[in-house]
């Protein structure tokens, strides 16, 4: 689990790359060495819709520079703003890259595959999130390495925008992915090329797509209302997306480098709750040329390529059709709503380091404090909604960058795993378990109550699709096939409410989740003192008012109580206590207990904060 002990019992997210900027005029380049890599990862590419291997005959001296590894003296250079992570070494590992995420879609940098919101694949337990192909996780070179090349690495953490930087002495090549903060469908990567002499310059591009043409096809679409299909390699999910040409490029559009509209649309195999309506997954995109030439009459030239995902093909077109509109007025106003609508989080969160030596001296322990802290706070803002959303699931313990498939299992069928969603998937499967309420909606209720309200909500909820009742529903549900009252909810909380964990001790024994739910409520109300939350309906599709759902809850546990005729106390018996899974039950789990009980003192809570008579729940 993904999640790193903030303040105060919380315990969240957090990423920290070793990142620090240098000065890259000042840099030695006699002290560059070049490394061949043993081995790299050999992903297909799509070039205008047709598979390209890249396992080609190339000689040495052919090796592009994605084939090569610098070593370097790093100078002592660091920037004084600690919500910015550089450096020469970008990590390797994936799992060490940086999420970036809105609430709504999240992937990790330059990774293949995107995560959405409420979109699970799998059965039951099987359940987890579907990895999107993306079409904007495409890296760039310069078409000849020369020995002067150099590359930095940001990370900007109050802007949510990470930079690579290539440089070399004819010209500066300038990559910004981005997942846009107000328009929550749209992932972005700018392209922005400027040209240091009179020298036409050459670049390429390489698609880390998962997708492969459908061995049945043999040529791609190029024209208008032709269709083609691709599959995920390797993946035992075994989606097959439709694709399309839904606009054609121009002949400027193609001096422009912008080869059209591009559709992809899948069906997802299965749901949680056999026979439920099968959502879908809809994508347009900008695809990106193999290659393209920047010429001297053009001294800076940007590119935009522009992702948009929803489970609503009408939905998807739109926000498509609205980054491209903001392209069109000014080419960098996309870019600049992105970081605004950031800068309104940050304004509005009520949380900065003072310190001043915070920003005069790197590698003074509160600028490294500041740091963590801030990018343990990008996470967790990046995990939620910029506005109210409905239909928000919810937080995961490793964020919206995972819960699908994880590699190694690719090429292994699922069927044989005894616990699929812990060993198979990333992230607990991208569920919604305690540790939202527990640890994470206390410390956002302190600095953004709006955010706060989103997760409250995700208890509440009715998912994307409307062939099922809502969560707080399915909840009452659980607790009545148990023969218990009030509400009962799932140790893991996938797209229906109904509990997706990997074995049956979780499902059956680990119960205390709506205890959290009550202890993540009363924070709330304790850091905002909202009276309304109490009183008011909570959703605009249910009656449901705060003081209802603290009710539920409590007489969930006043059903569950048992009187031990000996000690004449209430006692909780047969329960599992833990993340793993036990072998045994134990009555009285001291945490099960505690918080239990604490529970029904935050209905008695509630009543007091709005002035009414107290009355005994037992």
């Amino acid at each position: 689990m993904r999640i790193v002990i903030l303040a105060f019992v919380s315990i969240i997210i957090c990423v920290e790359i070793g990142l620090s900027e240098q000065n890259i005029d000042n840099l030695n380049i006699k002290k560059v060495k070049f490394v061949n890599r043993k081995s790299f990862n050999k992903y297909p590419q799509i070039r205008h819709r047709l598979l390209v291997n890249k396992n080609s005959n190339n000689s040495i001296s052919s090796v592009r520079r994605r084939d090569r590894q610098k070593v370097i003296n790093l100078p002592n250079h660091w920037d004084k703003n600690p919500f910015l992570f550089q450096t020469y070494n970008e990590p390797e590992h994936f799992h060490l890259l940086p999420q970036l995420s809105n609430g709504f879609i999240g992937t990790l940098v330059k990774n293949e595959s995107i995560h959405a919101n409420g979109l699970y694949n799998g059965v039951g337990e099987r359940s987890h999130r579907v990895r999107i192909p993306s079409m904007t996780a495409v890296k760039v070179y310069f078409s000849i390495y020369t020995d002067n090349e150099i590359s930095t690495y940001h990370f900007d953490c109050r802007k949510g925008v990470y930079i690579i930087e290539t440089k070399n002495n004819e010209a500066v090549i300038t990559q910004r992915f981005y997942v846009h903060r107000r328009l929550k469908n749209i992932i972005v990567n700018e392209i922005r090329v400027e040209l240091l002499t009179a020298t036409a310059i050459s670049i390429d591009t390489e698609n880390v797509t998962m997708l492969e043409l459908n061995h049945e096809m043999t040529n791609s679409p190029t024209n208008l209302n032709q269709y083609s299909y691709f599959n995920q390699m390797d993946n035992p999910e075994n989606m097959t997306y439709e694709h399309r040409v839904i606009k054609e490029p121009t002949m400027s559009q193609r001096v422009e480098m912008n080869d059209g509209i591009y559709y992809l649309q899948a069906t997802i195999p299965h749901t949680e709750i056999p026979n439920k309506r099968q959502k879908e997954v809809h994508t347009y995109y900008t695809n990106i040329p193999a290659k393209f030439v920047i010429y001297p009459d053009t001294r800076v030239k940007t590119l935009h390529f522009i992702q948009s995902i929803d489970s609503d093909g009408f939905r998807a077109r739109n926000a498509y059709e609205e980054a491209i509109r903001l392209i069109q007025q000014d080419p960098n106003s996309l870019y600049v709503s992105h970081v605004s609508a950031w800068e309104d989080i940050w304004q509005n969160s009520g949380f900065t380091m003072i310190n001043q030596a915070t920003y005069s001296d790197s590698n003074q322990e509160s600028f490294k404090l500041a740091q963590r802290l801030y990018s343990s706070f990008y996470n967790l803002y990046s995990s939620v909604p910029y506005s109210f959303d409905n239909q928000f699931y919810g937080v995961s313990p490793a964020g919206l960058a995972y819960g699908g498939l994880k590699r190694e299992f690719f090429n292994n069928s699922p069927n044989t795993q005894s616990s699929f969603n812990r060993q198979v998937s990333e992230g607990y499967g991208g569920h919604i378990t305690y540790t939202q309420d527990l640890w994470i909606l206390p410390v956002i209720s302190l600095f953004n109550q709006d955010m706060a309200k989103n997760i409250l909500n995700s208890r509440l909820r009715r998912g994307l699709n409307t062939d099922h009742v809502s969560v707080y529903q399915q909840a009452r549900n659980n607790a009545d096939q148990e023969g218990y009252q009030g509400l009962r909810y799932a140790w893991q909380q996938g797209d229906y409410g109904i509990d997706v964990s990997s074995t049956e001790d979780e499902r059956k024994n680990k119960i205390h989740t709506s205890a959290d739910i009550s202890f993540g409520v009363r924070s709330y109300l304790r850091a905002t003192h909202n009276r309304e939350y109490v009183l008011q309906s909570l959703s605009s599709d249910s009656q449901v008012r705060g003081e209802d759902f603290i009710n539920q809850i409590a007489q969930y546990w006043n059903s569950r109580f048992q009187l031990d005729s000996v000690s004449n106390l209430y006692e909780i018996k047969g329960v599992s206590f833990g993340e793993k899974t036990q072998s045994r039950l134990v009555d009285n789990d001291i945490f099960t207990n505690y918080i239990a009980a604490l529970s029904l003192d935050t209905y008695k809570y509630i009543l007091r904060i709005t002035d009414r008579l107290l009355f005994n729940l037992i």
